[in-house]
Protein backbone atom coordinates (compact mmCIF):
# COMPACT_ATOMS: atom_id res chain seq x y z
CA UNK A 1 0.00 0.00 0.00
CA UNK A 2 1.51 3.09 -1.13
CA UNK A 3 1.73 6.26 1.63
CA UNK A 4 0.86 9.49 0.48
CA UNK A 5 2.52 11.61 3.08
CA UNK A 6 5.82 9.87 2.99
CA UNK A 7 7.81 12.80 1.39
CA UNK A 8 11.74 13.03 0.57
CA UNK A 9 11.55 16.85 -0.19
CA UNK A 10 15.09 18.01 -0.41
CA UNK A 11 16.28 14.56 -0.01
CA UNK A 12 19.24 13.41 -2.74
CA UNK A 13 18.97 9.88 -3.47
CA UNK A 14 21.76 8.07 -5.19
CA UNK A 15 20.80 4.64 -7.43
CA UNK A 16 23.00 2.19 -9.22
CA UNK A 17 22.04 -0.43 -11.52
CA UNK A 18 19.87 2.55 -13.03
CA UNK A 19 18.60 0.41 -16.34
CA UNK A 20 17.10 -2.21 -14.08
CA UNK A 21 13.19 -2.44 -13.65
CA UNK A 22 13.52 -2.26 -10.03
CA UNK A 23 15.93 1.34 -9.80
CA UNK A 24 14.25 2.79 -13.04
CA UNK A 25 10.82 2.47 -10.24
CA UNK A 26 12.67 3.39 -7.39
CA UNK A 27 13.77 6.53 -9.36
CA UNK A 28 10.58 7.88 -10.29
CA UNK A 29 8.60 7.35 -7.56
CA UNK A 30 11.75 8.92 -5.35
CA UNK A 31 11.10 11.72 -7.36
CA UNK A 32 8.08 12.55 -7.03
CA UNK A 33 7.72 12.27 -3.88
CA UNK A 34 10.31 15.37 -4.06
CA UNK A 35 14.00 13.57 -3.97
CA UNK A 36 17.02 14.83 -6.20
CA UNK A 37 18.40 11.38 -8.04
CA UNK A 38 21.78 10.85 -9.20
CA UNK A 39 20.89 7.35 -10.91
CA UNK A 40 23.66 5.51 -12.55
CA UNK A 41 24.41 2.95 -14.67
CA UNK A 42 27.09 1.78 -16.83
CA UNK A 43 24.92 -0.59 -19.31
CA UNK A 44 22.59 0.89 -21.06
CA UNK A 45 22.67 4.74 -21.49
CA UNK A 46 19.32 5.21 -23.87
CA UNK A 47 17.12 3.91 -21.08
CA UNK A 48 18.50 6.02 -18.25
CA UNK A 49 18.07 9.15 -20.48
CA UNK A 50 14.62 8.11 -20.74
CA UNK A 51 14.09 7.65 -17.56
CA UNK A 52 15.87 10.89 -16.54
CA UNK A 53 13.88 12.62 -18.90
CA UNK A 54 10.45 11.02 -17.31
CA UNK A 55 11.41 12.80 -14.51
CA UNK A 56 12.44 16.01 -15.52
CA UNK A 57 9.05 15.90 -17.47
CA UNK A 58 7.31 15.32 -14.44
CA UNK A 59 9.06 18.98 -12.58
CA UNK A 60 11.50 16.13 -10.83
CA UNK A 61 15.39 16.86 -11.04
CA UNK A 62 17.58 14.30 -11.71
CA UNK A 63 20.86 13.36 -13.43
CA UNK A 64 22.46 10.23 -15.21
CA UNK A 65 25.39 9.30 -14.15
CA UNK A 66 27.70 6.60 -16.42
CA UNK A 67 30.56 6.15 -14.00
CA UNK A 68 31.70 2.48 -14.03
CA UNK A 69 31.17 1.12 -10.28
CA UNK A 70 34.98 0.48 -9.95
CA UNK A 71 35.29 4.24 -9.81
CA UNK A 72 32.53 4.60 -7.05
CA UNK A 73 33.85 7.57 -5.37
CA UNK A 74 33.08 9.56 -8.19
CA UNK A 75 29.73 8.46 -8.14
CA UNK A 76 29.48 9.99 -4.41
CA UNK A 77 31.96 12.83 -5.85
CA UNK A 78 29.07 13.68 -8.58
CA UNK A 79 26.37 13.58 -6.49
CA UNK A 80 27.91 15.62 -3.85
CA UNK A 81 29.04 18.08 -6.96
CA UNK A 82 25.59 18.27 -8.37
CA UNK A 83 23.48 18.38 -4.91
CA UNK A 84 25.93 18.72 -2.24
CA UNK A 85 25.03 16.36 0.14
CA UNK A 86 23.75 12.23 0.24
CA UNK A 87 20.57 11.15 2.02
CA UNK A 88 19.60 7.75 0.15
CA UNK A 89 22.04 5.54 -1.24
CA UNK A 90 20.62 2.58 -3.13
CA UNK A 91 22.70 0.25 -4.34
CA UNK A 92 20.68 -2.62 -7.13
CA UNK A 93 23.45 -3.67 -9.40
CA UNK A 94 22.95 -6.75 -11.49
CA UNK A 95 26.34 -8.68 -10.68
CA UNK A 96 25.55 -12.31 -10.67
CA UNK A 97 27.61 -15.41 -11.61
CA UNK A 98 26.31 -17.09 -14.46
CA UNK A 99 27.53 -20.22 -13.79
CA UNK A 100 25.59 -23.14 -11.99
CA UNK A 101 26.25 -23.69 -7.91
CA UNK A 102 28.42 -26.62 -9.02
CA UNK A 103 30.91 -24.92 -10.55
CA UNK A 104 31.31 -21.85 -8.40
CA UNK A 105 34.28 -21.70 -6.48
CA UNK A 106 34.95 -19.61 -3.13
CA UNK A 107 36.89 -16.18 -5.09
CA UNK A 108 33.30 -15.93 -6.85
Amino acid sequence: QKNPGLKFDNKVAVITGGSSELSKKLAVELAKRGAQIVLNDQKNAGELDDVINQIKHSEGEAVSSFIPLENSQNIIRQALDTYGKIDLLINNIEDYNENEITETSDAD
